[in-house]
Parts: C-alpha cells; structure tokens; sequence
C-alpha cells in the first residue's frame, strides 16, 4: 500500500516497506529505487536496493538508512501472471469470462465451455469481435478523423463513411454453421480479449426518425419497409422520404430499400429529416439563374439578328 509515512531516526528500506503492507506478488525487487534529495537543493540522486538481498539477510548493507524526504519506488513486473480470457455475454447457458490458450483454444471450444446457444439465443446475428488494440488498429481511418470532409477525395469520404459505421474487429462468422455443423471456416483461434455476443431473438423491428411513432414493430415475414413505417404512425411532415435507408442488422450494411428489400428481424428503417432551407436565399439563387438565363437568350439573339 503506498503513501507517506513517518520516518523514525535509524529506520531502513524495510522498515518503511513492511509499514506500508508488505510487498504485491508482482514486485521487482532486484532494483528498488531510493530517490534522495541532495544537500537540501532540488537536486536528487537514484540509489538502486536489490529487495531480495533483504530479504535473505536483512543485515544487509542494501537494507540502506533512509533519510527525510527518500522517496521508494517498487515498480511491478510487466505482464506478472498474465491472465489468457475471454468473454461470452448474452444466450449461453454460462455466460462471464474464460481461459484461453493464446493460438490454441478456439471459439467451438468456449460455446461448448460456455454451456452452448440457449433456446432463445439468435445465432444468426451473434458475433465475435477482436478488441486487442494492436489488432483493430486502422492508420488510415485515423488519419481521416483528423481531416475536413471538404478536403478528402470522394474515395476518402467513400472509405471514411464505410469504416464508420462497421464494428472495429468483427469476425466474419456464421455461428449457425459453427455451433450446428462445427464448420472449421468459422472456428477461429482465440486470443485475450476477445468478446463473444449471442443475442436473444428479437421478432421485432426497429423503425426510426421522421415517422410519427418511432419504436419497435413486430416483424411480419414478407412485409415491406413501407409497412413498418405505416406500423409507425406513417410519415412526419419532415420526413425524407428520398432518403430512407435500411440498416441491415446482421452486417451493419445500409441500403436504399424499395418494395421488394426483404427485411429480416432486427433490421431497422431510418427515415431522415428534411435539412433546413433558407427560402431566401433559394429565392435569390433562383432569380440569379433566370438572370444569367435571360443574359444568355438576348446575347443568343443579337447575334441571330
């Protein structure tokens, strides 16, 4: 336990250590450092305790008298005792968290550990997604964040909307095949941190922005978005119809729907608002066109006449 405490004429290292707890499992005890102040100036010097000499014989000349103002420090040993896991939330009969064999264990192996799918579990929208920062890093889209949407390419923007709106290192796999087949394309190697979510079955869907009761609607095999967005109260008077989009909820994936777009449980039917017009300004621009319109069609006939 670290903090300040009171230092008594002829106390050392290990009387200031054991006063403060003791010692954690993950200590480095070959290099304690002393910090010490110099000559009452702000100037220090770094005295370095090898712990375990101490602790063999706390004779030691390593059991060094401090003195006031010595700061220890007892740095941790990186990576002590790492621990391998994993974990599974959602339908399982046993979610929480598990142990892996780093490039060993695979996902079959823990939804076996984990009980397996519940009957309420949604295989079809379940998925694994890679956390590990050094994994999911992605340079470009970084580089993207800190630039103006005016300054990118229509190639940038293209890409910079895309990334957006995937979930950063989501594995592309059928849990379906996995859990009933045990499809070896779908059972990957895990690795510490990674997040399995099996969802329960949802027989609804979502429809969402200009409608006039956004919400969930209970799913109707073969229904159209149109009848969702009906379900919904039908259209605000802001909606853009243009616009709708349907947001897949196995992929992410954003369509523009027509009658015919299947939609599947879960999905959802954004219908956006109809951006702010300055009428004003509409109206000069339009009366600017016809000008310029006008200019043209008496140049065009002067020069015929």
């Amino acid at each position: 336990m670290g903090g300040e405490f009171e230092l008594v004429k002829n106390d050392r290292i290990m009387d200031i250590i054991m006063l403060s707890m003791g010692l954690s499992d993950n200590a480095y005890l070959s290099e304690v450092e002393v910090v010490r102040f110099k000559n009452n100036s702000s100037d220090t010097e770094v005295i370095l305790v090898d712990f375990n000499k101490i602790l063999n014989d706390p004779e030691s000349e390593q059991n060094i008298l401090l003195k006031n103002d010595d700061r220890i420090y007892v740095r941790a040993i990186p990576e002590f005792h790492r621990k391998e896991g994993v974990v599974v939330s959602g339908e399982v009969e046993f979610p929480g968290g598990y142990a892996i064999e780093n490039g060993k264990t695979t996902l079959h192996d823990v939804l076996v550990e984990s009980g397996g799918p519940t009957e309420k579990a949604d295989l079809q929208n379940a998925f694994l997604q890679r956390r590990s920062s050094e994994d999911v890093v992605d340079p470009e889209f970084q580089r993207l964040k800190l630039m103006l949407v005016e300054d990118m390419t229509p190639l940038e923007y293209e890409y910079f909307k895309t990334k957006s709106r995937e979930m950063r290192g989501k594995f592309a796999t059928d849990f379906q095949k996995l859990w009933f087949e045990n499809d070896p394309e779908f059972n990957f190697l895990l690795k510490t941190g990674d997040y399995i979510y099996i969802p329960d079955k949802t027989v609804t869907v979502t429809v969402s922005g200009q409608v006039k009761n956004p919400g969930l609607v209970t799913y109707v095999e073969g229904k159209n978005y149109l009848y969702y967005v009906d379900k919904a109260g039908g259209f605000a008077w802001r909606a853009r119809k243009g616009k709708i989009r349907l947001i897949k909820a196995n992929t992410g994936e954003w369509l523009k729907p027509n009658e015919n777009t299947p939609i599947e449980v879960g999905d959802m039917v954004f219908v956006p608002e109809k951006p702010d017009v300055d009428y004003w300004d509409l109206t000069k621009d339009i009366m600017s066109i016809a000008a310029q319109i006008a200019t043209v069609i008496i140049v065009i006939q002067n020069v015929a006449k």
